[in-house]
């Protein structure tokens, strides 16, 4: 048969308060702690960040450009509409490495010219890349700061103009 232990002996033992400091330094810790660790979580290699994206497009449209103008055909019924979109996606390039803290831009490659394409065809492309940067510009602009919103909303205003000017 199995015997039950005694009764304890003498009063019950009273639960203990918390100290005041201690836990109020906890909570301190974490009110800073929380918003660091958000900060922190987003530094590591495998987050690109967003910006990464157009400026490597700006860069790959400039040397497009560039290449389908040296077409002569394509540089003199053209010029004067592509230049200033090689212009300001340049800038475009340009603005972003810096935001993104570039010191020195790479240097552009050489690119070989592009196989000869009729002047409506030229149109037609570099208005579709204009589009799509222009929408991918338009699409980030609600995910990023205030400053960086207004730098990539300038770009797709911008993308957008062009693309208009091309087709009237």
């Amino acid at each position: 048969m199995v015997v039950p232990d005694p009764a304890p002996s003498g009063p019950a033992p009273v639960p203990t308060r918390p100290r005041r400091r201690p836990v109020l330094l906890a909570l301190a810790a974490t009110t800073v702690a929380a918003p660091l660790a958000g900060l922190l979580a987003g530094c590591g290699k495998g987050d690109e960040d967003p910006l990464n994206l157009l400026l490597r497009q700006a860069r790959a449209e400039v040397e497009a450009y560039e290449a389908l103008l040296a077409d002569p055909e394509v540089r003199e019924k053209l010029a004067p509409k592509l230049d200033p979109i090689v212009e300001a996606r340049r800038q475009h390039a340009q603005a972003l490495g810096v935001e993104l803290g570039e010191t020195t831009p790479p240097s552009p490659k050489p690119q070989p010219p592009a196989p000869k394409r009729e002047v409506e065809t030229v149109i037609r492309l570099v208005r579709a890349t204009l589009d799509q940067a222009r929408e991918q510009a338009a699409n980030l602009v609600p995910t990023l700061p205030r400053a960086r919103a207004g730098l990539v909303g300038s770009i797709a205003a911008n993308c957008a103009a062009h693309s208009a000017v091309l087709a009237a």
